[in-house]
């Protein structure tokens, strides 16, 4: 009886750079949004999420969208 397969293992090379883009993306925008917003706001303390959860559904539907997107042109992004 095989193991079960890891969601990462379902992905083609195509698909697992896509992901590393858009996880990169993510974390370079919410260093880059917090580092703007920052000196812009009232003195005070504010939680993370309050900058991560935006740019975590951007790219997101990024990601979604571009999959779609590469799907529908006839790249592969899940093994079958």
């Amino acid at each position: 009886m095989k193991p079960p397969q890891s969601p990462l293992e379902k992905l083609t090379f195509t698909g697992r750079m896509l992901l590393l883009g858009h996880l990169l993306l993510f974390v370079g925008g919410s260093i880059l949004y917090v580092c703007d917003a920052i000196p812009r706001l009232p003195a005070g303390r504010y939680p993370l999420l309050l900058f991560i959860v935006p740019v975590g559904i951007g790219c997101l539907f990024s990601f979604l969208i571009l999959t779609w997107l590469l799907e529908r042109a006839g790249v592969k992004i899940y093994k079958r």
